[in-house]
């Protein structure tokens, strides 16, 4: 097939949407972790035994929840190795 193609608008990003998901120990329980970027923005989630992923972990979560959030948004992705321990202050 031949076809005579002129662009009238380039192609642009319009929407993009990443998720990583991660475990991290905090004081030393294991926390897994989803935190979603796109182009609205950013959400986070940790799963929670028996109730699966969320992102209103209540008030038995709420710290430990929002330490993450404000971590995990301060840092980008290829900042965390597997193994490295760090101290982290809000």
């Amino acid at each position: 097939m031949s076809a005579k193609i002129k662009v009238i608008e380039a192609p642009r990003e319009v929407w993009w949407d990443t998720t990583h998901e991660g475990t991290f120990e905090v004081d030393g329980t294991d926390y897994e972790f989803r935190y979603n970027e796109n182009s609205n923005g950013t959400d986070m989630y940790i799963f929670i035994e028996g109730v699966g992923w969320s992102n209103d972990p209540g008030e038995e979560y709420e710290e430990v929840f929002d330490t993450l959030y404000e971590m995990l948004s301060s840092y980008g992705m290829d900042d965390f190795e597997q193994g490295e321990e760090f101290e982290y202050e809000q």
